[in-house]
Parts: C-alpha cells; sequence; structure tokens
C-alpha cells in the first residue's frame, strides 16, 4: 500500500519478494514482461529511428546538466535517441558496432567516492579506496564489524547504499523507502557509518555551515553553481553535497574524452 491506494510498481513488488520469498518467481516474471513492455511501447528502449546508413545517432548537449555533465539527446533531424537509457543486458547487446570498428565503454572506478575523501580528508576512507578491491564489501565489514570474507550480498548492498545513500546526505526515511529497508535498520546503518567515517559528518556540517553563509559554490576546478532554495532545506542541501562531487568528476570525463580525440583518434578502432 501507499497510503491508503493499493500499489503494485515496482519497488512494491521487489519489496514483497523480501516478505514472501515464495512468490519470487512469479514476480521477477511480471516484472521482466513490464521490462519488455516499456521497451516496445512509444518512446522504450526499442523505439528509435534509425539513420538511412542503417546506424543509430544522437546529439550531445555541451550545457546539458547543472552538474556539467554532457547529456543526449535525439538529433537534430529527429532520428536517435539518450542511448544511455537503453536498459542493461540485453536491450544494449543488440547494439553492434560498424564492421572493423570496436565500440568502447570507459568509466572511472568510485570516481565521487575518490572526490569525497579527497574533500573530506577521511583517514578511513582514504584507506579503503586505496588498498583497492570491493570498496563496498569493505564498508560492509566495518558497519557490521565482520571479515570481508564472511560480507553477504544483501550486507554490500547495505554498504553500498551507505555510500552512495547517506554519503550525500540522504535521511534514513528516504533510504527505507528507497531501497526498499526497514526505517529503524536504515537508522541503525546511518548511525554505523557515521560513526565509522566520522570525517564525512564534519563536511556535512561545514556544507551547512557554508551554504547559510554563501550560497554559491564552487568545485576544485572553479566550476560555479549558486543555489537558490532556502538554506535549511534538505533537498538543496543534498543538492549542495553532491554538487561539488558530481561536477567535479563531470569536469574529469569531459577532459579525458577530450585528451582521447585529441591524441589517440587516429590509431583507436573506432
Amino acid at each position: 500500500r501507499k497510503g491508503k491506494a493499493r500499489s503494485t510498481d515496482d519497488k512494491t513488488l521487489a519489496a514483497l519478494i523480501k516478505k514472501v520469498p515464495k512468490s519470487a518467481g512469479i514476480i521477477k516474471a511480471i516484472l521482466d514482461a513490464r521490462s519488455y513492455a516499456k521497451a516496445l511501447n512509444p518512446g522504450g528502449d526499442l523505439a528509435v529511428r534509425v539513420d538511412p546508413d542503417g546506424r543509430v545517432r544522437c546529439s550531445y548537449n555541451l550545457a546539458g546538466t547543472e552538474i556539467g555533465r554532457f547529456s543526449a539527446s535525439e538529433t537534430a533531424w529527429g532520428s536517435g535517441k539518450n542511448h544511455q537509457n537503453v536498459t542493461r543486458g540485453e536491450l544494449r547487446r543488440m547494439y553492434r558496432a560498424t564492421p572493423g570498428k570496436t565500440l568502447l565503454s570507459v568509466d572511472y572506478s568510485q570516481a565521487e567516492l575518490w572526490v569525497v575523501a579527497h574533500l573530506t580528508g577521511d583517514s578511513t576512507l582514504l584507506s579503503l579506496l586505496g588498498n583497492g578491491g570491493d570498496v563496498h564489501v569493505k564498508t560492509a565489514a566495518l558497519l557490521f564489524n565482520k571479515p570481508e570474507s564472511t560480507i553477504t550480498p544483501d550486507e554490500r548492498n547495505k554498504g553500498k547504499t551507505a555510500n552512495f545513500a547517506f554519503c550525500y546526505g540522504i535521511t534514513t526515511r528516504r533510504a527505507a523507502r528507497q531501497y526498499n529497508m526497514d526505517e529503524k535498520e536504515a537508522e541503525r546503518l546511518r548511525n554505523s557509518y557515521f560513526a565509522t567515517f566520522v570525517d564525512i559528518g564534519a563536511w556535512h556540517r561545514w556544507a551547512f555551515a557554508e551554504l547559510r553563509r554563501n550560497p554559491l559554490l564552487a568545485t576544485p576546478f572553479g566550476f560555479k553553481r549558486r543555489f537558490w532554495g532556502r538554506s535549511d532545506d534538505h533537498n538543496t542541501i543534498k543538492s549542495h553535497l553532491g554538487f561539488v562531487c558530481e561536477a567535479t568528476v563531470a569536469q574529469l570525463c569531459n577532459d579525458s574524452v577530450r585528451m582521447l580525440v585529441e591524441q589517440a583518434f587516429d590509431w583507436l578502432p573506432i
């Protein structure tokens, strides 16, 4: 239920699997059927106009986001789409490069967490990242006080939730709703996270004070954004926490693309 109304949305069904494990098979079938139906509908993953030469393209928008990342959309001629939104898995595997060419996918590993570690100077987070391995397993091992080898997939997911939710100021209530957790469990996880990564909590307090003092914030690269919302509004604070990390990573990605084109275009098989 959501309020007085009954709900069968994806998150509700996913939560139902935890409550009634025997329902997993039928619920997974329902979710898969929805995914494929969505892909076939107008505006879905497969609803894309192909160019006359058989290729699928898009347009890149240099100022498409508030944090400086490129965004993508259909071309000026109405073909293509934002291919990043194509569902991962089988539908993405339908994309093929021109014969003799290669599709290249490159990403930074835990880039935003590295920026958080740099900004906060948190020795625990710096150590986790510097030692390599699965940072979410390592986080879960600290939060649950267990050896890494004994961390279950569910505990790893909770470590990942802590890294990408509480790090950016998401409330326990929202985390519980978004990640299908009990609210008391989410609160315990949050308290454990900030007891472990103490400098991240200090960073949050600094950001709140800084937002009240000056709503104009700059990244280490000098990219600036002014926050117009109330300084005590939670969404404004959350956006403030995420901006420097996301915008810094965006700049790194943009610079990487530029360097790739400038220095390696002649020999890359793309």
